[in-house]
């Protein structure tokens, strides 16, 4: 777990990209990936689950966490990060395990180990450092 500051508002358990030292969330398949937004006392609207623009996120580099998910997975399920917006529930940052041609990026090496309905929060497994393969 590493410390950035957050450029816009960040909702806990979302994918983020990473730029020198700052984080927003995962908007583009040509983005960095830096984590996922950990949940933190030390967040400003932590009644929302939220970092406001410039509070310090805790980064949660690589490891067992708990992500926001854009449909139902389950354990084994590949895991994907979204890009482009697909729907509401499946917006930027959230995590999918259906590939979705320039809107997704399968995080290499990474997969559900428990799993959860559309909307929820699920239990994954992503390597640090892990590399992202386009949706093509």
């Amino acid at each position: 777990i590493s410390s950035s500051v957050a450029i816009g508002a960040i909702v806990f358990g979302l994918g983020l990209a990473h730029d020198g030292e700052v984080v927003s969330v995962f908007d583009s398949a040509s983005d960095r990936f830096a984590g996922v937004a950990g949940y933190s006392f030390e967040a400003s609207d932590f009644d929302n689950e939220a970092y406001a623009d410039t509070d310090p996120v805790a980064v949660i580099r690589g490891g067992v966490m708990t992500v926001r998910v854009g449909e139902t997975v389950s354990k084994g399920d590949p895991l994907l990060v979204v890009h482009t917006k697909i729907s509401d529930t499946a917006d930027i940052g959230r995590f999918m395990k259906t590939a979705t041609a320039g809107k997704t990026a399968l995080i290499n090496g990474a997969e559900v180990i428990e799993g959860a309905d559309a909307g929820g929060l699920a239990v994954v497994f992503i390597p640090e450092g892990a590399l992202l393969t386009a949706s093509a």
